[in-house]
């Protein structure tokens, strides 16, 4: 994985500053040192598939052809119905910071909500390359925001289906709980629509 740059404000808008709100040197100091551990400690990997969809207008459904995933609610349809293709992909951080964000909770439960807060930045930049990757051989093609399960109405349920699409379990080793939840815990899962210039 290239080394990915971190965005301080990001990490500050996750652990819920706002703009005109004191930081302390202290904490300026931990977050600095939380974001160079999260990069020692993570082994930052991703995936991505790309297929075909089709739309079901009768149940409001995307689809995803050569697979057995469907992306139900009006979520997914609306963002995808017009569409030619789907890119998905997953990505994660490892079991390690699961480990190390244990292992503050125990110890030292500021340093741990500060790692937390990093971790997330630092997934997100990793799923901004995975897009990046799934989607630069359509040059030319519009791309929408990506969205992920078990946000708006589309059902966390899915995650087996999607994973199994990215074939994120084989690749990334990401297991699911039986509440459909990811371990590693700091792992995502996406999606965008790809749309044809010329349709």
């Amino acid at each position: 994985m290239e080394d990915l740059f971190l965005d301080k404000r990001e990490v500050l808008r996750y652990l819920g500053y706002r703009k005109k709100q004191a930081l302390t040197p202290e904490i300026s100091q931990l977050i600095d040192e939380e974001m160079l551990e999260i990069k020692e400690v993570a082994k930052a990997r991703y995936t991505y598939q790309v297929y075909d969809i089709e739309p079901d207008y009768a149940t409001r459904a995307i689809k995803v052809l050569d697979t057995t995933l469907v992306l139900s609610g009006e979520n997914a349809f609306s963002r995808l119905y017009q569409a030619e293709k789907v890119a998905l992909f997953a990505g994660t951080l490892g079991i390690e910071v699961d480990r190390r964000l244990a292992m503050y909770a125990r110890s030292d439960v500021t340093r741990g909500l500060i790692l937390d807060a990093c971790a997330v930045e630092y997934i997100e930049k990793v799923m901004d390359v995975a897009e990046r990757k799934a989607v630069e051989r359509f040059e030319g093609w519009r791309v929408n925001r990506r969205f992920s399960p078990g946000y708006g109405d589309l059902p966390l349920a899915i995650q087996g289906e999607f994973l199994a699409a990215c074939r994120a379990e084989r690749v990334l080793g990401i297991q699911l709980t039986s509440a459909h939840l990811m371990i590693p815990r700091k792992s995502v899962t996406a999606f965008v629509g790809l749309f044809n210039p010329n349709d």
